[in-house]
């Protein structure tokens, strides 16, 4: 059972229950397995499930989030230098090595033509809208709106695609499909967008910047299109997710800032399947490794403690789980995850270290994990790498996961 939840900036935060209810399974914890309740105002973190297992506002703490004391920022001078946030004089350069140049399918100078087309599905397709014509080429995406949705109050869903942030074959082509049934299950528009990948010059953080401005430019030009642009929710999946979350993470950022238009509030981030700590992921053994440091660089030094500013260390600042340091008041976070092993690619312990610090610091959202059932149902199997349960490679995790997230998507942005 999904607990209640947030939507956004539209509806306040959902009181604090007297007495948390946690489930394994359909069982209820027993009292003596429940931690204290905080005091703030705010839900807790929890483990859905598909397999329903819950986590209250006990969540155990990693021992990394958990060194604040002298010595733990003792050890963090050593191993990162803290830099200013956008409003004071930065001290060190984030920008990437220009990028080697494009493949097939990718962003051209100019775009491609803008043209309107009516799926069978009855979906309007507004498709090759530029939101960005910089440093010689145009980023485009498609808008797809749902019968009903133009002049109903409907927000609207910004769609990252994945692809290990280099991928040629991943691009917004490749989740076509997704943005049409997301515009019909949600009742709202999905802006289906292109980003620079590494090389295209996108390595972090211009991706992230590219994805600033389709959520800027898309808001400032919601009116021509009938959508309410002040609601406004990211989905990504894989590198896609990491983006989406760090796009919610990073508002306050003005060195991050394309200047494409103002800034919404996010109503709500769903990530499925993301990268939130990239030092730890680079010294692992998933295949995306190497993608990882050709995103960022090198990945020499762990996260040390979280960090609302800005990192000097390309690694360290991309990760999602180095910001994830104050609750706002409008953003909930959704995130969807295969258990282990059912993704070999990004292993359930990303997303799970990503849960925590949200619990810690009192975060909207929810961990939604399908059942293995679940998931071979779908069609994916454990240990499988050609058929992965990960991000939108396979229509597994998203189908099995369907029923829990797009009442809480549809809540937040659909009409």
């Amino acid at each position: 059972m999904l607990r209640p939840f947030q939507e956004g900036k539209h509806s306040p935060p959902a009181p604090r229950p007297a007495a948390w209810e946690c489930l394994i399974g359909d069982r209820a914890v027993p009292d003596a397995m429940r931690g204290p309740t905080p005091d703030a105002p705010k839900q807790s973190w929890g483990v859905t499930g598909l397999r329903a297992l819950l986590l209250c506002a006990a969540m155990p703490v990693p021992a990394r989030l958990r060194l604040v004391s002298i010595l733990a920022l003792f050890s963090a001078a050593a191993l990162l230098v803290a830099c200013s946030s956008g409003g004071g004089p930065a001290t060190c350069d984030l920008t990437p090595t220009p990028g080697s140049g494009g493949c097939p399918g990718g962003p051209t100078a100019t775009g491609e033509a803008p043209a309107e087309l009516l799926l069978d599905s009855g979906v309007t397709v507004e498709a090759n809208l530029t939101f960005q014509a910089d440093a010689g080429i145009a980023l485009q995406g498609d808008l797809y709106v749902p019968p009903g949705a133009a002049g109903s109050d409907a927000g609207i869903v910004v769609l990252v695609h994945g692809g290990t942030w280099n991928s040629c074959e991943l691009r917004r082509a490749s989740t076509a499909a997704f943005a049409e049934a997301t515009a019909q299950d949600v009742g709202a528009g999905v802006f289906n967008i292109e980003y620079r990948l590494t090389q295209e010059g996108g390595g972090y953080p211009n991706d992230l910047r590219d994805v600033y401005c389709a959520i800027q430019w898309i808001s400032a030009h919601a009116a021509d299109y009938q959508l309410n642009g002040q609601r406004v929710a990211l989905v990504g999946a894989s590198a896609g997710g990491q983006l989406a979350l760090n796009a919610a993470l990073e508002l306050h950022r003005t060195d991050l800032d394309p200047h494409c238009g103002p800034l919404p509030p996010l109503s709500m981030v769903v990530a499925y399947s993301a990268p939130t700590d990239l030092p730890t992921l680079a010294a692992s053994t998933s295949p995306i490794a190497n993608a990882v440091l050709d995103h960022v660089g090198t990945c020499d030094n762990p996260v040390p403690q979280c960090d609302v500013g800005k990192a000097c260390d390309r690694c360290v600042d991309a990760s999602p789980v180095a910001h994830a340091c104050v609750s706002g008041d409008t953003t909930a976070f959704l995130l969807v995850q295969a258990p282990d092993p059912f993704d070999p690619i990004v292993p359930y312990s990303q997303v799970d270290e990503l849960a925590q610090a949200f619990s810690l610091i009192g975060a909207t959202g929810q961990l939604i994990i399908p059942a293995a059932q679940q998931l071979t149902d779908q069609g994916c199997a454990a240990n499988d790498a050609q058929n992965p349960a990960h991000g939108f490679l396979t229509p597994c995790l998203a189908n099995a996961t369907h029923d829990a997230v797009i009442p809480l998507l549809k809540a937040a942005v659909g009409h």
